[in-house]
């Protein structure tokens, strides 16, 4: 039914980069970050002080919400978690092979210097995902053969693509990878071939995703009553993110732009599997921490097919396309189809009129 959920899903990785400026928990995304640090995020320093000014003539609570927890990693302070929980998993199902704290260190350490000199950006983001999969390969045959199995799930389901990388980084790469998972007694297969087919399933089946936790907004609405009574404050601080929505509240509105968001990542077994569609039948959704969610947008009879759009819907086909190739996608549904036939009709006609 239209709107219900269909499926949640928690993900077999999820990453926060290092080029995500918040400050997450390194496990499960939860923010970690107290009011004051989101919104200093959000403004300028300028208009920080104003809020601070502002707020308290309308008897406004501030901070919002008390500071969450947050514990850093015992070993390199370089990560933190919103749980001892989290800590603890962390540290036995990955954190122990990444730690620059920890035994790896210097193969750590190569390794991000060898990522950081990537020219690309997703490219460096695809590289730190797949350093994530082998640290929890590692962990999982210390620990037992449970994880891997779901690895090799997701293998066995993923679309799969070979990246054009060059022989020189493959070969690197492999090496940097290998140094990193040198373990005395459990042996990670760190072949050129693992490399390229790993790395091909995570460049097109990794998932971007945004913790809900940070783009909340910070600031709760505020009746428009209140705002009725205090319209000289707002024309003494007119740079106050204020706006009015549909049912007539005042809104006092911390938004993010969308170039600001924090982009964290995730890989999903099921929603790997999930075609795209440029008409889709689902719109997915980051729920409490790194867990997705698939939430219908039109009726669907049992057994009817999910799909998603890998790419923002609002595109003309003519951008959709070139973009679709990235993920070795060729689109025919029926916006496709239409939008396709009515270029060519429009092309036949310009020939016609120019004869």
């Amino acid at each position: 039914v239209h709107g219900e959920p269909i499926f949640s899903e928690s993900p077999l990785l999820s990453l926060r980069p290092s080029c995500c400026p918040y400050r997450l928990c390194d496990h499960c995304l939860t923010s970690c970050m107290a009011d004051d640090d989101v919104v200093s995020m959000c403004l300028s320093p300028g208009l920080l002080t104003t809020m601070h000014g502002f707020l308290p003539h309308l008897n406004y609570p501030w901070p919002a919400h008390p500071d969450p927890p947050c514990y850093p990693c015992l070993h390199c302070e370089e990560v933190v978690y919103c749980s001892e929980e989290c800590r603890t998993t962390a540290w036995d199902t990955s954190h122990s092979v990444l730690c620059v704290g920890g035994s790896a260190q210097p193969a750590i350490q190569a390794y991000r210097e060898w990522v950081g000199d990537q020219p690309d950006a997703n490219c460096r983001i695809y590289l730190e995902t797949l350093a994530k999969l082998c640290a929890i390969l590692l962990c999982a045959m210390r620990a037992g053969k449970t994880r891997a199995a779901a690895w090799d799930r997701f293998s066995h389901f993923a679309e799969k693509q070979t990246p054009l990388l060059p022989h020189g980084k493959l070969a690197r790469l492999t090496e940097l990878l290998a140094d990193l998972c040198a373990d005395p007694v459990h042996v990670v297969a760190i072949t050129p071939e693992f490399v390229q087919t790993k790395l091909g399933q995570i460049s097109l089946n990794l998932q971007h995703i945004q913790p809900h936790a940070v783009t909340h907004n910070v600031l709760a609405p505020l009746p428009m009553a209140v705002w009725e009574g205090h319209q000289s404050l707002l024309e003494q601080y007119p740079r106050v993110p204020y706006r009015s929505d549909t049912e007539g509240e005042g809104v006092l509105m911390l938004s993010l732009a969308p170039g600001q968001l924090p982009v964290c990542v995730g890989l999903y077994t099921l929603q790997s599997v999930v075609k795209h569609s440029c008409v889709p039948s689902a719109v997915l959704r980051t729920e409490a921490s790194h867990t997705i969610t698939l939430y219908a947008t039109q009726d669907m009879e049992l057994g009817g097919e999910i799909t998603l759009s890998y790419i923002p819907m609002d595109l003309p086909y003519r951008r959709r396309t070139p973009l679709l190739d990235d993920y070795e996608v060729r689109c025919e549904c029926i916006r496709c189809t239409e939008e396709k036939e009515e270029l060519e009709h429009q092309a036949l006609g310009t020939l016609s009129e120019t004869k």
